[in-house]
């Protein structure tokens, strides 16, 4: 590994990455890096990271989806409760008559 350094800096540009892609992919593996941002005329163009990291997120990403289609369900449900509780307390035109004394 004579041109891969394994300092703690995780941005590496697409040139380096080209020509020492087993390296970067063998530090990732070792677990000497979680991850290598891939720069483009140095500006972040990509992420390379080990599969069973690749896969955590996407469970981490799914259960976050989940929560937060839970919290909008919740939310929803709470919006009707108080519908129901609005309407439970609202008079019709009819008794609104009665009240003021202006029934036909």
């Amino acid at each position: 590994m004579s041109n891969f350094s394994t300092e703690t800096e995780e941005f590496v540009s697409v040139t380096k990455v080209g020509r020492n892609f087993g390296q970067y992919l063998e530090a990732l593996q070792k677990d000497e890096k979680e991850k290598f941002i891939i720069l483009r005329n140095n500006e972040p163009e990509a992420v390379l990271l080990t599969m069973e990291m690749y896969q955590m997120l996407q469970t981490k990403l799914q259960e976050l989806e989940e929560l937060l289609e839970d919290l909008v369900t919740s939310r929803e449900i709470a919006a009707r409760v108080e519908d129901k509780k609005n309407l439970k307390s609202a008079v019709t035109l009819e008794e609104l008559g009665k009240r003021h004394g202006l029934e036909k």
